[in-house]
């Protein structure tokens, strides 16, 4: 459901006094404004992982800087950029960060 029919429905219940949907919608979009929340910001590894194989931002334990590297969910592994090249991490990812898609045609 996007935002569109989520305001929809939430106007038809408000005039037609569903309280109780209004509340189960207000408590859902609470939750999912916390879940995109976690997502703009640094995430412990110890609490999520990505769910794709795509590149993103990773701390390595130790280190004052980020790299690039991708986890594996099947292996359990990550990926790090270093050097040039990608190499199997043979040191920490304590956090990571979904890096945004590019903008269309730019």
């Amino acid at each position: 459901m996007d935002i569109d029919e989520v305001n929809d429905l939430m106007q038809t219940a408000y005039e037609i006094g569903e309280e109780d949907l209004l509340h189960e919608l207000a408590g859902d979009m609470v939750d999912e404004i916390r879940r995109l929340q976690k997502l703009c910001g640094w995430i412990p590894v110890t609490e999520n992982l990505p769910e794709d194989y795509g590149f993103q931002l990773v701390m390595i334990e130790g280190k004052e800087d980020y790299s690039q590297g991708k986890y594996n969910s099947e292996s359990g592994l990550w990926w790090v950029r270093g050097r040039g090249k990608v190499d199997l991490c043979d040191t920490v990812v304590t956090h990571w960060l979904l890096i945004p898609k590019l903008p269309k045609g730019g």
